[in-house]
């Protein structure tokens, strides 16, 4: 089946693992990927719409209240395309929904697993043919142009009231925050600044308001309720010889180590003292400090099959839905750690302060890539040194292959982002 996903960019993380699943499910998807609007854009998702034979609405409380998805999913109706909303976050206030989408079999798919999977795909199994496209066709509906465009339009006039520049900033005051507009909105304050009418009290408060923190694109609740689960999961696992690291053979140069190591206490107890001390509580959550400035963009759980030098040598086995993953578990509990991708670096990450960090900028990754997918599904990634590693998703952070495709999808968004890539 022809697939149209209609969402909100600032889920597109979520979005992301929804097309992958409708992709495993053979079907073919398009999502609209660009960042630019503009006619041109406009008139290839209406082609799109057109094309498909289902419109799949990413339901979050994001997109309900983007104008772009109500021109997309009200257009699929007007052209009698199928419409299946489904939820991918919590928070959505369904007494509140269109019409269009309350008439319509919703599901719930916030907690991605093999049953709602099963659910998804019995639901676009049991659709009926799609009818044949209205002739004549109704009326497109035309380019959703950003509440900004007008704003700037009124900044570039050369002569502004002292209450033409008070209304242009509280506009754009109430877009700070948002994370569809704050960047757009900053920028255009910066604007407003320079111009050669500006009252000083005017100017002062754009001052104040552009020293707030601006708004991540990033879901804050999505990367929570990963990192919770992620965290749960480790906890459930008990301390055993088996889950202690190897060492490696061999160290680099000092100048060359890349990993962060914590600081050893040399305070001493008394024997009295040992006694009446609980032991220590192993440590389950990742142990790795953050540059002044870096935020985590993305996390993943993943198992090494083989590390690179100056890793841990750890082997996971094979990480498939098959024979060898009862016969493997200790193996990949062993090797399990987090993935960070931030905005500076990729950190393979320790999940407790005994353990190694691997710490890889974004300017010395040379490729990322899948291997094996039949035999083991599996990463690797090189870097401009000449080192590799190889490692698997862990299924339980996602389904079937973990994500992979969003997570080479993620580094080459990091890395186009990049001066001078």
């Amino acid at each position: 089946m022809k697939i149209f996903v209609s969402y909100r960019s600032v889920n597109r993380a979520l979005v992301n693992q929804l097309v992958t699943d409708l992709g495993d499910m053979e079907h073919e998807v398009w999502y609209d990927q660009e960042l630019e609007g503009g006619q041109m854009w406009w008139d290839n998702i209406l082609t799109h719409i057109r094309w498909c034979d289902l419109l799949v609405f990413a339901l979050t409380p994001q997109s309900i209240e983007s104008y772009p998805c109500q021109l997309e999913y009200g257009y699929a109706n007007a052209v009698r395309r199928h419409i299946i909303p489904v939820l991918l976050a919590e928070g959505v206030n369904y007494n509140l929904l269109p019409v269009l989408l309350q008439e319509r079999q919703i599901i719930n798919y916030s907690e991605r697993s093999i049953d709602s999977y099963k659910r998804l795909a019995s639901a676009i199994r049991s659709l009926p043919p799609v009818p044949a496209l209205p002739d004549p066709l109704p009326e497109a509906p035309g380019v959703p142009i950003s509440p900004l465009a007008q704003v700037k339009s009124q900044i570039d006039n050369p002569i502004l009231e002292y209450e033409q520049q008070l209304a242009l900033f509280h506009q754009l005051k109430s877009y700070l925050q948002n994370p569809d507009y704050d960047g757009d909105a900053r920028l255009l304050l910066e604007r407003l600044s320079e111009h050669p009418m500006l009252r000083a009290s005017v100017l002062r408060d754009i001052e104040a308001s552009l020293k707030t923190p601006p708004v991540s694109r990033h879901s804050t609740k999505e990367l929570r309720l990963e990192l919770d689960n992620i965290f749960t999961d480790l906890e459930k696992q008990p301390p055993s010889e088996t889950s202690k690291p190897a060492q490696p053979a061999s160290q680099p140069p000092a100048a060359a180590q890349p990993f962060a190591q914590p600081p050893v206490s040399s305070s001493a107890q008394s024997p009295a003292q040992a006694e009446s001390t609980p032991p220590p509580v192993p440590v389950s959550a990742p142990v790795f400090d953050l540059d002044e400035g870096e935020t985590i963009i993305k996390t993943f759980s993943i198992n090494f099959n083989t590390v690179g030098a100056g890793g841990a040598g750890l082997v996971s086995g094979l990480f498939t839905y098959g024979v060898g993953t009862v016969a493997t578990a200790v193996a990949r509990n062993a090797a399990k750690r987090e993935l960070w991708l931030t905005n500076k670096r990729l950190v393979f990450c320790a999940r407790a302060n005994t353990e190694q960090h691997i710490v890889v900028p974004y300017d010395q990754i040379a490729e990322i890539k899948k291997v094996s997918k039949l035999t083991d599904p599996s990463i690797q990634l090189k870097t401009k040194g000449g080192v590799e590693y190889n490692f698997s998703l862990v299924a339980g952070a996602g389904f079937l292959y973990g994500n992979r495709d969003e997570l080479i999808n993620a580094v080459h968004t990091l890395l186009s982002e990049r001066p001078g890539q």
